[in-house]
């Protein structure tokens, strides 16, 4: 069984971000937000899944930044938003990522 892996979760975002970028599919802040929010819903689709989110990330308290989560999908989806948008992650350092601009 396949365990989820915060830190291999952001190192592979990372580099489809990236790769993504590459292929002019993220021309803007605004895409790779969205694209950043779609990878996170992917990996909370699956109730399992989203126990060993909430194992990984350490979460307990389903009163989460977004107001009470509703069920373990909620609490996995908030806390990986969390993970992903906080400062252990680094991951979106916007400026990092060099979007090809049209002149």
């Amino acid at each position: 069984m396949e365990t989820f892996n915060k830190y291999a979760f952001i190192k592979d975002l990372k580099e489809e971000i990236q790769n993504e970028i590459d292929n002019e599919n993220l021309q803007s802040d605004d895409q790779i937000e969205t694209f950043v929010h779609e990878s996170i819903d992917n990996q909370c689709i699956y109730t399992h899944n989203c126990w060993q989110i909430a194992i990984e990330l350490q979460l307990s308290d389903f009163n989460t930044m977004n107001g009470y989560a509703q069920n373990v999908c909620q609490l996995a989806y908030d806390g990986l938003t969390d993970f992903v948008w906080g400062d252990e992650s680094d991951l979106l350092l916007l400026d990092s990522y060099k979007v090809k601009t049209k002149d």
